[in-house]
Parts: C-alpha cells; sequence; structure tokens
C-alpha cells in the first residue's frame, strides 16, 4: 500500500495523470453502451443487478460485459505496468489488476447501469 500512496505524490503524480487520462476517457466507455439500450430495449435488468440477482444467465451476462470492457481493462493493465517499471522499477501484479479494476470496470458497472435505466426511462416516455 506505501506503492500506492507514493503515486499521489513526487515523480508518479505525473506519470498517474497521464495513465488515468490513457484508461479512463470518457467516451471509451460512452462508445461501448449499445449494450446498455440493448439492455433496456429487451426489457432486461440493469447488467450489475442481473449478475447479482441471477435474473439472467450469468455466463452469457458477464461474456457481453467482458467483450464491451475488455479491452478497456487489458490497457488499464498494460498501462500501470509500464508506470510501475517506470517508477516504482518493479511490478506488483495485484495493484496493477486492482487499479485496472477500478479505472475500467468500476466505471463501466456504474455507467452501463445507469444508461440502462435512462434508456428504460425514455422509451416508457416516449
Amino acid at each position: 500500500m506505501d506503492a500506492v500512496r507514493e503515486r499521489y505524490g513526487g515523480q508518479g503524480q505525473r506519470a498517474d495523470a497521464i495513465q488515468t487520462r490513457a484508461s479512463n476517457r470518457p467516451w471509451r466507455h460512452f462508445s461501448r453502451f449499445g449494450p446498455a439500450s440493448a439492455d433496456a430495449r429487451e426489457g432486461r435488468p440493469p447488467f450489475f443487478w442481473s449478475l447479482v440477482s441471477g435474473s439472467a444467465p450469468r455466463e452469457a451476462t458477464l461474456k457481453s460485459g467482458w467483450k464491451s470492457v475488455g479491452r478497456v481493462f487489458i490497457l488499464a493493465v498494460v498501462l500501470d505496468v509500464v508506470y510501475q517499471l517506470y517508477v516504482l522499477h518493479f511490478v506488483y501484479p495485484l495493484q496493477a489488476f486492482a487499479v485496472a479494476v477500478i479505472l475500467a470496470i468500476v466505471p463501466y458497472l456504474i455507467l452501463r447501469g445507469l444508461v440502462t435505466r435512462l434508456a428504460r426511462t425514455n422509451r416508457v416516455r416516449g
């Protein structure tokens, strides 16, 4: 955890800002929400809720999610490993995985759920 704290001060601050901008660009996420609109059109529950509640086949739901966010996740892992090698001169795989989850998967889960709900609301009104 000390390595994570070191990121936000000193020489790691600039590299972290570059990594965050590169792997968490909003338009990358917005371009992936065809599935959320399809969820709303077909009356499926929001993505994360369907995973938690088991209201949809989990395997198909996970496959759909990975298809949408997989490249962004892998990019986030690669960028974090490059950052770790550059700044820390060592690779912490668990830390790289955690950063990738925070930068790629969490925003995807939040935005896909919101887009599904918004699309369903607009569909009911329209």
